[in-house]
């Protein structure tokens, strides 16, 4: 993200001539797992504009059939990995790639 940053200055005041959106990059990745953490006290995104993107994104996964495999988590934290944070994702990852990898 932060690497970005500099060159989106470019796109100040036109920001819909951003060359991707990240419902699109989200999308992408349909019609497998993914997590996207959105801690509500996030100094660089808005929870609500995450969720709007995760929604966008959704419409893709229910293409496939698949809308439950793009999970949204919004913690009441701010960005880093704490215990909590830690713990669900271990969880998810464990739901989603440890047991369908030990499946016969």
């Amino acid at each position: 993200m932060h690497g970005l940053l500099p060159r989106l200055g470019f796109f100040a005041e036109n920001e819909d001539r951003i060359p991707y959106d990240y419902h699109e990059i989200l999308a992408s990745v349909a019609p497998r797992p993914m997590l996207v953490i959105a801690p509500s006290w996030d100094q660089y995104h808005a929870y609500e504009d995450v969720k709007k993107t995760v929604l966008e994104a959704k419409k893709v996964y229910g293409l496939y059939h698949s809308e439950d495999k793009l999970q949204l988590e919004g913690p009441e934290d701010y960005n880093r990995l704490s215990p909590d944070t830690k713990a669900l994702m271990l969880k998810w990852a464990k739901e989603n790639f440890v047991e369908e990898s030990l499946k016969p």
